[in-house]
C-alpha cells in the first residue's frame, strides 16, 4: 500500500464523500476512487458502500481507516522531526473531550489556538472517555482534554489545573435540604451520581463515605450540566466538579456547605507520544497553558499544583 493511497483512505472515512476526499487531497474524484479501487482490489473486499447521498466504511474499511490514520500520523510525525520542517499539506489539530468539556471548554480554546495559529486546520469530537483513548491510539485523535491521570502508558500526559469535587445542594428555597448541619443527614435523600470513570467515581464515593455515609443513587448522568439542572429542581445533591457549578452557586441558583473535605483532580491534555514536540501540538500546548488568559470558568480553578489530590 502506498502512503497516497493511505491519505486517500483517511479522507474518504472523515468525509465519506469522493468529491470532498479529492478537494482536500487536491486530487481529481476520479483519482481519488482509482485509489480507493486499487485498495479493495489489493485487500480483496469492498472497503465503502453508498448509504444515501454519502457513503459508509465496511468493517474491513473502518479497519483499514484506523490503520491509515497511525501509519500516515507516524509519517508526518517522523518526517517533521527528521527535518525539522512540516508536510506540505495543512497542519491539522485534531483534538478530543468529553461532553462537558466540549461546551465549557473547548470553543474558548480553539478560538485562542486559532487566533495564535490561523493557518492551522481544526477538527474537533466529544464522545465518552475511553473512545476517546481509543482514538488517540488509533490516531484519528492527536490529543484529549481529559481528567488525569489516564493510567495509560502508552501516552503522554500534560497537567493544566487542578479542581475540587464538591457537594452541590438546591437552593436555600429548597428549606427541606438545609435543615440539618451534618452532612450525614443526606444518606436518606436521592444522590444524582456525576458517571465519568475519567472523574473516578471511586473518588466521589469515597468523598461521601469520609462525610459519614453512603450515597443512595437514584439517578446518573455523565453531563454535569444536566445534573445540575436536575438539583436546582430539588431533586437530589451530587459530587461535581467546582468549575462546572461555580457560576450557579454564585447566582446562588445552588448551593453547597461549607466543609473541609476535599478531593481534588488534575486536568489537562492526554497525547500521542511525541506530539506535544511537533510544530502543531506545541502550539496547543503553549496556548492551552495560558488558560487563565482564554477561559472564562478559571477562577473556579487552581494551578496545577496548587491543590493536593486527595483522591
Amino acid at each position: 500500500m502506498e502512503l497516497s493511497q493511505l491519505r486517500a483512505m483517511q479522507a474518504l472515512a472523515e468525509l465519506r464523500s469522493f468529491t470532498l476526499a479529492a478537494e482536500r487531497l487536491h486530487l481529481s474524484p476520479p483519482a481519488v476512487f482509482s485509489q480507493i479501487k486499487q485498495l479493495e482490489e489489493r485487500l480483496g473486499g469492498r472497503l465503502y458502500e453508498k448509504s444515501g447521498r454519502t457513503l459508509a466504511l465496511t468493517p474491513k474499511g473502518k479497519l483499514l481507516a484506523e490503520h491509515a490514520n497511525r501509519i500516515v500520523s507516524a509519517h508526518d510525525l517522523a518526517f517533521e522531526e527528521i527535518t525539522g520542517r512540516a508536510t506540505s499539506r495543512r497542519d491539522v489539530l485534531r483534538l478530543g473531550a468529553g461532553p462537558c468539556s466540549a461546551v465549557q471548554i473547548v470553543p474558548h480554546l480553539l478560538r485562542a489556538y486559532l487566533e495564535a495559529h490561523p493557518g492551522v486546520e481544526a477538527r474537533f469530537a466529544a464522545d465518552e472517555d475511553q473512545e476517546l483513548l481509543r482514538q488517540l491510539h488509533a490516531g484519528t485523535l492527536d490529543a484529549v482534554l481529559l481528567t488525569l491521570p489516564a493510567a495509560d502508558p502508552g501516552l503522554e500526559e500534560y497537567p493544566l489545573w487542578s479542581y475540587e469535587l464538591i457537594f452541590v445542594l438546591p437552593p436555600r428555597k429548597y428549606k427541606e435540604w438545609h435543615s440539618g448541619a451534618k452532612l450525614r443527614e443526606l444518606a436518606d435523600k436521592p444522590f444524582i451520581l456525576y458517571r465519568r470513570p475519567a472523574v473516578a467515581e471511586q473518588s466521589i464515593r469515597r468523598l461521601c463515605l469520609a462525610a459519614g455515609f453512603a450515597p443512595r443513587v437514584t439517578m446518573e448522568s455523565d453531563n454535569p450540566a444536566t445534573i445540575a439542572e436536575l438539583v436546582k429542581l430539588g431533586l437530589g445533591y451530587a459530587v461535581l466538579p467546582m468549575w462546572t457549578v461555580g457560576e450557579d452557586l454564585a447566582r446562588r441558583d445552588l448551593s453547597s456547605p461549607r466543609i473541609k473535605l476535599t478531593v481534588a483532580h488534575q486536568y489537562g491534555l492526554i497525547c500521542r507520544p511525541g506530539y506535544l514536540g511537533t510544530r502543531t501540538g506545541a502550539g496547543l500546548r503553549k496556548v492551552a497553558a495560558e488558560w487563565f488568559n482564554w477561559w472564562p470558568l478559571a477562577r473556579f480553578v487552581q494551578p496545577r499544583e496548587a491543590l493536593r489530590n486527595a483522591g
